[in-house]
């Protein structure tokens, strides 16, 4: 019965004057011969299987009728579709607008399983005469109750066989449905009171007559082949001229059915509708369809797939503007989601639209090391990964100094803005930023705050300055609660893939319910609108076989460059040498200790100023002693004997050795000779305070080297008692304290007098490698493994930080 209507409508109307939508709920066969019919806007089929598709079929209808809505006001404020038609007469720039007859296959179900459709075929009702809108509903079974009001707009009702009087009475007003003969076709046509008909419907289904058979039937009506759109009147009265002439019909195919001669012969004209339904989004899509290798538009917005907007009806490059208020963006998804995929896409895509000079890029996985095959492309500087924590310490500080380097340009050269930023870049006018843009892929956000705290603090930082000065964070999660409340709205881009609870949506909680759990990739934008991502591959590829063309990919854009590559990522030497380090002509009063990890500057030990004292903390081959005769090594460059006199305690005579005799004022090496050692020394500061200026600058400076005082003090008798008392006057004394100890007992032995006291009276602390099982030796200080020679440096009123010692020989674990 509908494939009847259908074919008779197209057969009678031209394209130009009607469109079809064609809605199959379930499955698809009874509109499948129409795919190719020129009326056709629309063939929506199978939408019980997939909840997406009906929630995008409400949205194409919708967006229909709002589009012809707007044709009408465009249109001088048509008051109907039949002005418009007759205006367009005039005015062939319209749009055309033919009528648009919706046909839906089993509307009580598609009513049941999506009930907002009941809105749309109200206004429908209500304007769809006004816009050229019509509609045809069809379904099996027909409850009380299930029209909900539709009934009030429906001016035709067609009633075939039905399964009850009460059925027939519903539609019909009588039972006379239910009589009907137990034969296909029959039925009953009712409009409004004025036509009450009973019929038999064509069947076009089956298949086409052959010649010979229309030749035996002489005695019925003459078959004459009419051309397309019925111009019956026209071809009277040559058909009239030569009335036996009988037309010879071509012979069709074995199988082929009326319905598909007909639309088949239909399939030539030359009018086409404007589709209504598009194909829905492919499960998977090459970046190649999208993005060019040779595309370059300047824009911060790479394209990372394609997003499906039915209510315009259209689908358009989804790309992800990292230029927009927040500069950042957060992907929310499920495991196997396709979170790391979308990482991987969206450097892909700034790769093939941008050079490296333009974009750089990093990353921090957390999650795995799918991001490892992207360090091949020229753009990034590097990708690290959880087992690394020295690498992604050091990742997050580059990041950070690059961020203070820039606010410094910004201040220095009067910038006001990244889009000045990126003109002068790239007019060669700032030749110490080498990209402009920098692009953080961090994957796993979550387990960055769970699992690396000393870490949050550097990156809260730069999500809260960083998009300002051109540094954008792209992030993955699990679900929205890994992220402080505070910290989303700096988010600017937000992707939800799908979740394992769609209502911790906060974009769409319904669309969030619809997506398919079985393709990685589809998701939801800000604007409400469902997307698929790409694939990060130029062609199609087998799933196993991604990575490889990723892979492939950056090798093929790394040789088409012939530029510099991004700034790696630089990392603290396991071995410093001193000859690396200031000597006394660069720095002649501070003693240069080593490198820092967060700068990769030089780090001092600043005796005269702020560091007067210091004490190492480190396990057994952290560098304890190697810490000590480097700080003597300075020393000995910037004093000379007359000015500087050390006194060593060190039971193992490590440091004491190491320092040439004309410095080495004495060298205990028992509690007892430490015991003396710290009776002289205290006689001659309490000498000092009664000398005269001249008398206190020229007396030379004193620095006590104690290695190992854990040794020392073994007995419980502390031998450096007499010291303790002059050490908060030791700078205007001229004298100093280094010390070193191993991390066990550290949490206790820094409450001994002589230790706190020489770390309350202006000391810094080394912490070198430990057990985190010490606890705190600090507030929110723990030890850690360490590489042998680095340490973290902890000076009062500064943030603590990295530091390699440097050392003479080629072992700094040789205590």
């Amino acid at each position: 019965m509908l494939r009847t209507l259908v074919l008779s409508l197209a057969l009678t109307h031209s394209p130009e004057d009607l469109s079809m939508v064609l809605v199959d709920y379930k499955g698809g066969a009874a509109f499948s011969p129409f795919a190719s019919l020129p009326h056709c806007a629309g063939l929506i089929d199978n939408l019980a299987d997939d909840p997406q598709l009906t929630v995008r079929a409400r949205s194409s209808l919708h967006g229909e009728v709002v589009r012809r809505q707007q044709l009408l006001k465009a249109a001088d404020s048509s008051p109907n579709i039949t002005h418009y038609r007759e205006l367009r007469l005039t005015r062939p720039d319209l749009p055309p607008m033919p009528h648009l007859f919706v046909v839906i296959d089993e509307f009580a179900e598609l009513l049941t399983a999506e009930r907002e459709f009941v809105d749309l075929f109200l206004q429908i009702g209500r304007i769809g005469r006004s816009i050229g809108v019509h509609l045809l509903l069809s379904s099996q079974r027909l409850e009380a109750g299930q029209l909900r009001g539709l009934d009030t707009y429906l001016s035709y009702n067609l009633a075939l066989r039905t399964f009850s009087e009460s059925e027939s009475q519903m539609v019909l007003g009588t039972g006379d449905a239910f009589h009907l003969p137990p034969l296909p076709g029959y039925g009953y046509l009712k409009v409004d009171t004025s036509v009450y008909q009973r019929f038999r419907a064509g069947y076009v289904s089956g298949p086409v007559p052959r010649t010979q058979q229309i030749q035996q039937r002489s005695d019925g009506p003459r078959v004459t082949l009419l051309p397309v759109f019925n111009t019956l009147n026209s071809q009277q009265s040559s058909a009239e001229q030569s009335p036996t002439s009988t037309p010879e019909l071509e012979r069709p195919q074995v199988g082929v059915t009326l319905v598909d001669e007909m639309v088949r012969g239909l399939r030539g004209h030359d009018g086409v509708v404007s589709p209504i339904w598009l194909p829905p989004l492919p499960p998977v899509l090459p970046l190649g369809t999208l993005v060019s290798d040779t595309e370059r538009n300047g824009r911060l917005a790479p394209t990372i797939g394609l997003k499906d907007d039915p209510v315009k009806q259209r689908q358009a490059p989804w790309t992800l503007d990292l230029t927009r208020s927040g500069g950042h963006a957060v992907i929310i998804g499920a495991p196997q989601s396709g979170r790391t995929t979308a990482l991987r896409t969206i450097a892909a895509s700034l790769a093939l639209t941008h050079t490296p000079k333009e974009v750089g890029i990093y990353g921090l996985d957390l999650t795995g090391s799918g991001l490892r095959r992207l360090e091949g492309f020229p753009h990034v500087g590097g990708v690290v990964t959880r087992g690394d924590e020295d690498r992604m310490q050091r990742l997050l500080e580059e990041l950070t100094a690059m961020l203070r380097a820039r606010e410094a340009l910004f201040k220095q050269l009067r910038i006001d803005s990244m889009q000045e930023f990126r003109r002068l870049h790239a007019q060669g006018r700032i030749p110490s930023v080498s990209s402009a843009d920098i692009v953080l892929l961090v994957d796993g956000y979550g387990a960055l705050r769970s699992e690396f705290e000393q870490l949050e603090g550097l990156f809260t930082a730069l999500m809260m300055q960083a998009a300002s000065y051109g540094i954008h964070l792209v992030v993955t999660m699990g679900r929205w609660g890994e992220m402080r409340m505070a910290h989303q709205t700096l988010f600017g881009n937000r992707i939800e893939l799908r979740l394992n609870d769609p209502s911790d949506s906060i974009i769409d909680r319904k669309l969030a319910g619809i997506l398919p759990e079985d393709t990685a990739g589809r998701g939801l934008n800000d604007d409400q609108l469902i997307g698929q991502i790409a694939l990060p591959i130029m062609d199609e590829a087998d799933a196993d076989d991604v990575g490889e063309a990723l892979q492939a990919l950056a090798q093929h854009v790394a040789r088409s460059w012939t530029g510099p590559s991004a700034v790696p990522i630089r990392l603290l030497p396991s071995h410093l040498p001193l000859t690396e380090l200031p000597d006394e002509f660069d720095e002649p009063h501070s003693v240069p200790l080593g490198l820092r990890q967060d700068t990769m500057d030089t780090t001092f030990w600043d005796l005269m100023e702020t560091d007067q004292h210091l004490v190492v903390l480190g396990d057994s081959r952290a560098g304890k002693s190697t810490t000590l005769r480097t700080i003597a090594d300075g020393l000995i460059r910037r004093f000379t004997p007359d000015e500087l006199a050390i006194a060593v305690v060190d039971s193992r005579g490590h440091v004491g050795a190491a320092i040439p005799e004309e410095y080495l004022a004495a060298h205990a090496r028992s509690p007892q000779q430490a015991n003396g050692l710290s009776q002289s020394i205290a006689t001659e500061l309490a000498k000092r305070p009664g000398r005269s200026a001249t008398e206190a600058a020229t007396a030379p400076r004193i620095v006590l080297m104690i290695d190992d005082i854990d040794i020392i003090t073994a007995g419980g008798v502390d031998p450096f008692a007499p010291l303790q008392q002059h050490l908060p006057m030791a700078r205007d004394l001229h004298f100093h304290v280094i010390l070193t100890r191993p991390v066990t007992g550290a949490s206790r032995a820094m409450y001994a007098p002589f230790i706190l006291a020489a770390w309350e009276t202006g000391g810094a602390m080394l912490l070198m490698s430990g057990d985190r099982a010490e606890g705190q030796i600090l507030p929110r200080v723990r030890p850690e493994r360490m590489p042998a020679g680095r340490g973290r440096y902890i000076r009062r009123g500064d943030s603590p930080f990295v530091v390699q010692v440097a050392h003479e020989t080629s072992d700094p674990s040789n205590d």
